[in-house]
């Protein structure tokens, strides 16, 4: 594992990350680490499973959770010393794909919008179901996207309300949280429909 993979390997005990991870895998219909595109299967994680499918007009080879293609997955491995297509690996290369599209800091701020905005910006097309994606196919719904965030924030032990303020603090809940330290004060922006902090 390289340092960029031991850093993420910290990144996914966040809740906000593991909430943005889980809204891909809603968005591109990744039911499962073995899900190939059009809705297959595939069995074993040795490595990424290069089936070309057609479906829905378009031919690919995505697969996993974060429907990944082969190239990206040839990339990632590289950068991050994987080899097999584990769950875990595919969480590492899902983040891996986030920052090589300019957007893992606004991840990691909670910043659901601006993090959208920057997967889509300049053409840069990470995954064509997120909303502003810009992939010139069908995208989820900003409404519904934001609905699947803010329910996986709330699983991982994020207290939350729905608030217009621009600036919010959240509060974690630690026994529906991982062990490693997670910080408290998470800052969410954009002027949405978001969190508001409950505190005792």
């Amino acid at each position: 594992m390289t340092p960029k993979g031991q850093k993420f390997e910290q990144y996914l005990q966040l809740p906000q990350v593991s909430a943005f991870l889980d809204t891909i895998a809603w968005a591109e219909g990744g039911i499962s680490y073995q899900t190939l595109y059009g809705g297959g299967s595939f069995s074993g994680f040795n490595t990424h499973p290069n089936r070309r499918v057609t479906a829905g007009g378009y031919t690919s080879t995505a697969a996993g959770r974060y429907q990944e293609l082969k190239s990206t997955f040839d990339l990632h491995s590289r950068t991050l010393g994987t080899s097999d297509f584990s769950p875990h690996t595919q969480d590492l290369h899902a983040l891996a794909e986030i920052e090589a599209k300019g957007a893992l800091s606004k991840v990691l701020d909670g910043d659901l919008q601006g993090a959208l905005q920057e997967l889509g910006a300049k053409g840069r097309c990470a995954w064509a179901a997120l909303p502003l994606a810009g992939c010139r196919q069908k995208m989820r719904s900003y409404a519904d996207t934001l609905r699947v965030y803010q329910s996986a924030l709330a699983r991982y032990g994020v207290v939350s309300v729905n608030s217009d303020s621009k600036n919010l603090d959240l509060t974690i809940d630690s026994s529906q949280t991982p062990s490693a330290s997670v910080p408290v004060g998470l800052m969410i922006m954009g002027g949405l429909l978001l969190i508001l902090v409950l505190k005792d």
